[in-house]
């Protein structure tokens, strides 16, 4: 189903897992969501600025895998289906290794029904707060362990984790660490500038 051929409302839509994802294939130019309740979002595409700091902290991130070799490392085109059935895609993610390799393969090629370890989210200078913050919370909701929600407009970074705590690092003078979830990992946030 092409999505010119396809009415988009802002309230609930009913497709099952099986005709979302294929709208998401019909659609691959598109970064297509789907909330909880069933409402699928298309995403804002991002500058090449953005894609380029996405494309830093995803490699930041896999270089650290490589070198742990602890799970997979996915960019924002993997959509996961969360417990609450919202289909995300977080700028960049994190699964371990167990729990991906517990996925049949149907599962792998299609948006699995499996909640990242860990994910992070960068603002777009256009981007609402509140949104991000509301899916950094969806995310924590249903298991993610730790998230960074990423805004370079004011250089701010909301640490959330898994019990509910939530820090913000102010200024990219400064550096992420992975905590427990990525032992070792820290993230340098000038890179980003």
């Amino acid at each position: 189903m092409l999505l010119e051929n396809f009415e988009l409302k802002t309230d609930k839509v009913n497709l099952t897992d099986e005709q979302f994802f294929n709208l998401c294939q019909d659609n691959d130019f598109l970064r297509l969501e789907r909330t909880s309740e069933g409402q699928i979002l298309v995403m804002t595409s991002s500058g090449i600025y953005s894609s380029f700091r996405k494309t830093k902290i995803s490699t930041f991130v896999e270089n650290w895998n490589i070198k742990y070799q602890l799970g997979y490392v996915f960019g924002s085109d993997a959509g996961f289906t969360l417990p609450n059935n919202a289909v995300r895609s977080p700028d960049c993610s994190f699964i371990f290794k167990e729990k991906f390799d517990a996925l049949s393969q149907q599962e792998k090629d299609r948006f699995a029904h499996i909640v990242p370890d860990f994910v992070v989210e960068l603002m777009l200078p256009s981007d609402g707060l509140k949104h991000h913050q509301d899916k950094m919370k969806e995310y924590i909701e249903n298991g993610v362990l730790l998230g960074w929600l990423i805004n370079p407009k004011t250089e701010e970074v909301f640490v959330y984790r898994i019990n509910g705590e939530i820090s913000i690092v102010k200024g990219f003078d400064n550096r992420l660490l992975g905590e427990l979830v990525l032992p070792d990992f820290e993230f340098e946030l000038n890179i980003l500038r």
